[in-house]
Parts: C-alpha cells; structure tokens; sequence
C-alpha cells in the first residue's frame, strides 16, 4: 500500500462517514489533527544485519471520528535526529482506532491497521518494509478540543524485522 492510496482510503471512510452522517440528518464531520515527537527503534534481527538503534521522529496525524467509539487515523512521521547503528527515515501508517473512554477527560484506544518505514542501515543501504500493524496509545483531553496523547505501536515483517515507534504529542478536536 502507498501512501496515496492509503489517504484515498482515509478520504473515501471521511467522505462515507459525512455523507451516510448528513443523509441521515445526524450531524458533521468530526476529526483530529496533531502532531507529536517520539522514537522509532528498527530491529533489524537477519545475520547479516546490525542490532537496533533507536531515532528521534517528528509525527503528524489526521484521523475522522466514524462514533464514539472508533476512529480511523493515518500518521507520518520524519526523522528528527541520527541514530548510530539502523536509523529510521520515514514512517507511515493506517489505523483503525477503537476507543474506550474511562472519564471525560481520559480515553484508552488500541491501533490496528498497516504500518511501514524507511530506514538506513549502519552500512549506508537503504531498506523499507511495511506489514499488518498494531498499538496502544492514550488520549487526555485538557480543554474541549485539545488533547495529550500517547501512543506505542509494532509493524513486523517476515518474522525478522521490527519497528516499534513511541509518540507523544498533542491533537486538536475539530468538526466540519
């Protein structure tokens, strides 16, 4: 799955979501947009390969609120800074988001969905892999529309390789 095909995806669960939502005179648009910095470590566990290193990243995220209770979301993040052994460059994602409200300021949601990455090895060789992904995360909403959030998430290919990424970050509640 590319990137462009993964936010023709988003767009279209948007589109059906305001449009099933507006025929049936229920209401608008909700979603999110954030951001966040956080780490991505690459396991890299093939003999000829070096041992993980963990990479600062900058993360974006866009996300549709299809109910209460589940969203759909797709994030992409850059490399901050360096790391010494395999280093993250790009990571992209796309989730399927259930969410379970604990209070009115406190959420927990899990991650199902395809995640992939960019990265570089200690070598200088470029790799990429993308696979069926998964994660937790948390969301604490400190005003109406502005939340703290937190999320761990695990894409693994061929049994041989892993990426794990850590985000904090902030997000903002918005409807169209």
């Amino acid at each position: 799955m590319t990137i462009k095909n993964g936010l023709y995806i988003l767009c279209a669960a948007a589109a059906l979501q305001g449009g099933v939502a507006n025929a049936a005179g229920i209401g608008d648009l909700d979603g999110y947009i954030g951001g966040g910095i956080g780490s991505a470590s690459i396991d890299d566990s093939r003999p000829s390969a070096s041992a993980s290193d963990a990479s600062s990243l900058l993360i974006m995220r866009v996300g549709v609120y299809l109910s209460d209770y589940l969203s759909v979301e797709m994030r992409s993040g850059v490399n901050a800074g360096s790391g010494s052994k395999v280093e993250a460059r790009n990571v992209v994602g796309f989730y399927l988001k259930p969410e379970v409200a604990v209070s009115d300021s406190l959420a927990f949601n899990a991650a199902l969905g395809w995640g992939g990455v960019v990265y570089r090895r200690a070598s200088g060789s470029r790799s990429r892999g993308g696979s069926a992904s998964y994660g937790i995360g948390a969301r604490y909403m400190v005003s109406d529309n502005l939340a703290l959030t937190f999320d761990a998430t695990r894409a693994n290919k061929e049994k041989t390789i892993h990426a794990d990424t850590y985000v904090v970050g902030l997000s903002y509640d918005f409807t169209l």
